[in-house]
């Protein structure tokens, strides 16, 4: 599959939404053709260089991205908000002006997995950030992949390790990561 790519200075996590202000010429143009083809494009962490100017060097593996609204407040300046669908490594890579186009595979979803016992706090901890939201279906918080997905795009890490959770492909080991990084977390507040 061939996609063209947005580099970005964030990890796009399946599932997660993410709003954008497009106002860069290679983006106008390239939201632009999604928009009219009904097309995903690819977001990727930048591994080295800018999101303004010339085009930086993509991490290998990124996340399809789906248009779901958008708006022009001006001329020249595009809001809108994709939606992370597939994850996607890189196979080849080519320069057209600033933009970045890829030949990418996709990968399968997540097996649907029940959660091991040992990370049931992590299931009450999502519940409990989560309890006010209408729109949580209570199957998911049994499922690993939807867990671990939903606390890799709430919780406060970096880039780099939020990368490194869209690059595991087994649901169980992200949690176990995710836990081992909120286990970190708390005690470095104490």
């Amino acid at each position: 599959m061939q996609i063209p790519l947005f580099l970005l200075h964030t990890v796009l996590i399946p599932g997660a939404h993410l709003p954008l202000k497009v106002f860069e010429t290679r983006y106008l143009d390239m939201v632009s053709q999604c928009l009219k083809n009904n097309t995903p494009f690819g977001v990727c962490l930048i591994r080295s260089g800018q999101e303004v100017g010339s085009a930086g060097e993509p991490w290998p593996v990124g996340t399809l991205a789906t248009i779901e609204q958008w708006d022009m407040p001006k001329p020249g300046v595009l809001h809108i908000e994709v939606v992370g669908t597939e994850r996607f490594s890189i196979v080849d890579q080519d320069k057209h002006g600033e933009l970045i186009t890829a030949t990418v595979e996709i990968w399968p979803a997540d097996p649907e997995l029940e959660i091991p016992a040992r990370y049931a706090g992590l299931v009450e901890f999502l519940r409990a950030v989560l309890k006010d939201r209408e729109d949580v279906d209570e199957a998911n918080l049994e499922n690993a992949g939807w867990v671990s997905w939903r606390l890799a795009a709430l919780l406060p890490v970096s880039n780099e390790i939020r990368q490194q959770w869209l690059m595991l492909r087994d649901p169980v080991m992200r949690l176990g990561e995710i836990l081992e990084e909120l286990t970190r977390l708390a005690d470095e507040r104490r």
